[in-house]
């Protein structure tokens, strides 16, 4: 399961290059919390037509699809720094508490043996953080 946030999937379709994003996350499924869903949906709303293309995947359950977050996910989430947005937080948050071997761009990459310390990278700079519950 791959867990992508709003950066990795607008960066790919502003450049209209979508289908490329199967190849670099090697899976045919991308996985959105509902805070990804709900920024690509406002970004709709503001004009930016080539995130047509994701939101129609959603729709018709092709290549993208929700995950909906349990509650110790929406807890954890909301106990990461706040400088990270909520598309952000949630992706982590899926990622740190299941099975998962990696998450997309520019948040952390977690091992299967949910390792508790990450390094994320955000632009040209980095930032470290500890999971809540080490």
């Amino acid at each position: 399961m791959i867990v992508a946030d709003t950066n990795i999937l607008s960066t790919f379709a502003r450049i209209q290059r979508l289908e490329l994003l199967p190849v670099v996350a090697e899976t045919d499924a991308l996985y959105l919390p509902p805070s990804v869903v709900k920024e690509l949906q406002a970004g709709l709303r503001k004009g930016l037509d080539f995130l047509q293309p994701m939101v129609d995947g959603l729709i018709g359950g092709v290549g993208y699809y929700p995950v909906e977050l349990t509650a110790d996910e929406k807890s954890f989430a909301d106990q990461l720094p706040t400088s990270l947005n909520a598309g952000e937080k949630e992706s982590i948050a899926v990622c740190a508490l299941r099975t998962i071997g990696k998450l997309t761009y520019d948040a952390c990459k977690l091992s299967r043996r949910r390792t508790r310390s990450c390094s994320l990278r955000f632009g040209s700079g980095a930032s470290s953080f500890r999971t809540p519950d080490s």
